[in-house]
């Protein structure tokens, strides 16, 4: 639904238009039942529900239509089987040889009229010849490959009445492109057959199972054009290269729309930087300055950048780029590995739901949203699917950064965040001035983070200028410096169900659970085994304690400055109020007051302090040591009442200077 319904045009960062773009984002992304709902200008948008619905249907007629063809294309075959088999039982028997030396080798065993059929005929091309044997000399019968030779030719679609092009080319009708073999018709020279490519573009380029060497490929500016592989490649970590598939040997820039990469690998590695590449450092993938509604898509794919050296500049070492533009799809899994950047999304309008991005020893960032300064347009739409960060033991891997600079940056998500031996999961990058609004991480699982991105120390971070952050179930484990934390300035954050566990501490920092330094609210979250605190709570009235369970945290299970002042008893309110230690239902209590008097005549209870939150189920007595300006104890007595107020007992004609108060009490409430 549209609350507010200004009718602000587009680009608007009114805070009416941002809360009805959060709200319809809410049900576009999540609701189960509506297949379309209007946004916040009236124009009917598919519903993530929608678009997996239609999906479906689609998958299932193309699946009903496979089906059908496959079944046809197999009795066919079994009919060309059976003639093929009749037609050589007619001719009589055929003596094959893989060559046409090895069959005139032969020629003495043989006798006139024996057929022979050679497999890969060197006098031919390497084509399928058949022979027939006259007076002691092989005589030329027929060229078995002819036909599928001429298909393939530029005018083969001729033989099947489909005008004057190839048959690759006639196959792509439906989608209106001309289809280039490069080994067949280039032999292997990609750059040769990009380069014949017009410059009305309209081009798919059919790739083998083999290197290309692409070092000499320019910037591609022709339109709807497409890389297109035989096989995945592998990485051999050993020569720190790829290998086994597919494999471009160099860098691919593009600026043009419709340009699409599928089912291949692109290697800007050590190996190819070291052998090849004149040790020159490059980007390996970058779309940039692509205009809007660019249609340019990728999948399947692994992408290797070289190891970043001291002193080299992290700009030339992306393993893929997405910069200034709209409309981006990631169609299938990408796997990006070395470099300083990983998978890097700078645009409006990317799509990768249900699709995996996997980081591998990336230094800086291993995926990374960010909105540049003016004049470069703002991002946003920006939605992945799931995000692995991929390192070892001794090799950490950087995790996921978002960035907005000097103009605010709307809506993005990430279905998962998964990572083992990371530099750190998700966090807000300190560079950012402008709101980041509406951030969206459905799951979150980490285990052994080291915690260190610019001075930014917990394995997640929600930052100062984050709004409306919702963060689903998580998992920290073995967060060193510490596992989930939100930052004072953020709004509006909330956290599922949940559990950090085993953070060591590491220097200044305590290796907390949580910590909250503002309002959050959360599921059920769970602490233990923390160095830190179980969940260090800085901020106002902020967590549930119903939802909190904490156990074996070192500093304690919930920290929180939860005592108030009583207005009029004049205590010295610049010295510390005291703290209450949430552990399971045990609240601990620690009090001290300084400065002040009390205002009473003779001895009697007098009110100096109130608990926040947690108060006991009935009056409880505390231990109060109370000392007079001299030094001397003085006698006291101290209780808190159910209602969190905190009394002592004492004679304003004492003039105490202080009173250290503490005890320990059961509340009915569950932290």
């Amino acid at each position: 639904m549209t609350t507010y319904a200004t009718g602000n045009p587009v680009p608007s960062t009114e805070v009416k238009d941002l809360y009805d773009n959060a709200q319809n984002l809410d049900t576009l992304v999540n609701d189960r039942t509506k297949l379309t709902h209007p946004d916040r200008l009236g124009v009917p948008r598919k519903t993530w529900f929608g678009v997996e619905t239609q999906a479906q249907l689609d998958i299932a007629e193309a699946v009903a239509q496979a089906t059908a063809e496959a079944d046809a294309a197999r009795d066919e075959a079994q009919e060309a089987r059976n003639d093929a088999v009749a037609a050589a039982g007619a001719i009589g028997p055929i003596k094959f040889y893989p060559t046409k030396a090895a069959a005139t080798a032969d020629l003495p065993n043989l006798e006139n009229d024996d057929l022979v059929e050679v497999a890969q005929d060197e006098s031919r091309g390497g084509s399928r010849i058949r022979y027939r044997v006259s007076d002691g000399a092989l005589v030329f019968e027929v060229n078995l490959d002819q036909l599928r030779q001429d298909l393939a030719g530029q005018n083969g679609a001729e033989i099947v009445g489909s005008g004057n092009k190839s048959v690759a080319a006639s196959l792509a009708l439906t989608s209106g492109a001309l289809v280039v073999n490069v080994d067949l018709e280039y032999d292997g020279d990609a750059v040769a057959a990009y380069n014949a490519i017009p410059e009305s573009g309209n081009v798919i380029l059919l790739f083998g199972n083999r290197d290309y060497n692409i070092l000499s490929l320019g910037s591609n500016s022709k339109p709807n054009v497409s890389f297109r592989g035989a096989k995945m490649p592998r990485y051999d970590p050993v020569q720190k290269r790829l290998i086994g598939g597919t494999v471009l040997q160099g860098s691919i820039y593009n600026t043009a729309k419709g340009f699409k990469v599928e089912n291949l690998g692109i290697d800007r590695g050590e190996w190819v930087r070291q052998n090849l590449a004149n040790n020159q450092y490059k980007d390996t993938f970058v779309n940039v300055d692509f205009g809007s509604d660019a249609g340019i898509s990728y999948g399947d794919l692994i992408i290797l950048q070289s190891e970043v050296v001291s002193g080299l500049s992290a700009s030339q070492t992306h393993c893929l780029l997405n910069e200034r533009g709209s409309g981006v799809f990631q169609t299938g899994d990408v796997t990006v590995i070395e470099g300083y950047h990983g998978h890097v999304v700078k645009v409006q309008n990317f799509y990768g739901a249900g699709k995996v991005t996997i980081t591998k020893h990336q230094q800086g960032t291993g995926v990374i949203v960010k909105g540049d300064p003016p004049p470069a347009n703002p991002v946003s739409n920006v939605f992945f699917g799931h995000v692995i960060i991929d390192g070892t033991q001794t090799r950490k891997s950087a995790g996921v950064l978002y960035e907005a600079q000097q103009q605010n940056m709307v809506s993005v998500g990430f279905e998962s965040i998964v990572g083992k031996y990371a530099s750190y999961l998700i966090v807000e990058a300190a560079a950012t001035t402008g709101l980041v609004v509406n951030l969206t991480i459905g799951y979150i699982s980490g285990e052994v983070i080291d915690g260190d991105m610019g001075g930014i120390a917990e394995a997640v971070v929600i930052g100062p200028h984050t709004i409306n952050a919702r963060i689903g179930d998580h998992s920290l484990s073995f967060c060193k410096k510490g596992g989930l934390r939100v930052m004072a300035g953020a709004i509006g954050a909330q956290i599922g169900n949940g559990v950090s566990k085993g953070a060591e501490g590491v220097g200044s920092q305590a290796g907390n659970g949580y910590t909250f330094d503002a309002d959050v609210q959360h599921g059920f979250i769970q602490a233990f085994d923390n160095a830190g605190y179980g969940v260090a709570n800085n901020a106002n009235n902020s967590i549930n304690p119903q939802n909190i369970f904490c156990a074996n945290n070192s500093l304690g299970g919930v920290s929180k400055d939860s005592f108030v002042l009583v207005n009029g008893v004049g205590w010295d309110v610049a010295k510390p109020n005291g703290s209450a230690i949430i552990s399971g239902r045990r609240i601990d209590i620690n009090l001290r007051l300084t400065g002040g008097t009390i205002s009473t005549t003779g001895y009697g209870w007098t009110t100096v302090a109130k608990l926040a939150k947690l108060p006991p189920p009935q009056e409880i007595f505390l231990n109060v040591f109370s000392f007079a300006n001299s030094g001397a104890p003085l006698p006291a007595a101290a209780k808190i009442m159910p209602n969190g107020d905190v009394l002592v007992y004492s004679s304003s004609t004492l003039a105490p200077i202080a009173f250290e108060i503490s005890g320990s009490f059961t509340t009915l409430e569950n932290s």
